[in-house]
């Protein structure tokens, strides 16, 4: 079996190239189990390797004649804070002569 990471001819039982260490072959998505780089089906459950996964994730379309509701509202928090301005006298004078780092 030949690597598709550096194209090293391996042993066809081969799980990881013997030259790269890169894993041989396709892991199936249903079954996880191991199948050779070119199947098109999985041998163990017959899962189709050519068709794109379905995510879970995917949020499903409502129906037509159902209302959307509306989301809640969520809740708000207040909290006291305090803050201090200070204006430094002749800061923008002193600033044009001194460093930045000083």
């Amino acid at each position: 079996m030949e690597c598709p990471n550096c194209q090293f001819d391996n042993r066809e039982e081969a799980v990881f190239c013997l030259e790269c260490g890169a894993e041989l072959g396709i892991k199936c998505p249903n079954c996880e189990k191991t199948l050779p780089p070119r199947a098109k089906f999985c041998d163990t459950c017959g899962l189709d390797l050519k068709q794109p996964p379905k995510l879970e994730s995917q949020i499903p379309e409502p129906a037509p004649d159902k209302e959307i509701p509306s989301p809640k509202p969520i809740a708000s928090e207040r909290k006291h804070v305090t803050a201090l301005f200070s204006d430094l006298s002749g800061y923008t004078a002193m600033s044009e002569i001194l460093d930045p780092e000083e």
